[in-house]
């Protein structure tokens, strides 16, 4: 592990999801698959309010995907694209896959 790692995992920083609470379950992910997300910038709810709205619920949902891609970490060289589609929005809930 690196120091940058070692810092943001004490600062809490990046937070493990859990790839076995995911709606696919982890059935469909590699054994070395690591999934981390961070907490969003500002920058993140700016983009995602300016233009709002409710109802184009494609464009909410686009929103979202964006949001997460720009905040997720991945481990072993892996990138968005190895997400699963049933995976790709993690919405927080009481049983959201994050490790606290």
């Amino acid at each position: 592990m690196s120091i940058s790692g070692f810092l943001k995992g004490i600062l809490n920083l990046q937070k493990k999801v859990e790839l076995n609470l995911l709606p696919s379950q982890g059935l469909f992910y590699k054994d070395d698959f690591e999934l981390y997300i961070k907490k969003a910038d500002i920058s993140d709810i700016i983009e995602y309010e300016y233009n709002y709205v409710k109802d184009d619920l494609g464009s909410i949902i686009a929103r979202v995907k964006r949001v997460v891609e720009k905040n997720l970490i991945f481990k072993n060289g892996y990138t968005f694209d190895d997400i699963k589609s049933v995976a790709a929005v993690i919405t927080p809930t009481s049983t959201c896959p994050i490790r606290t």
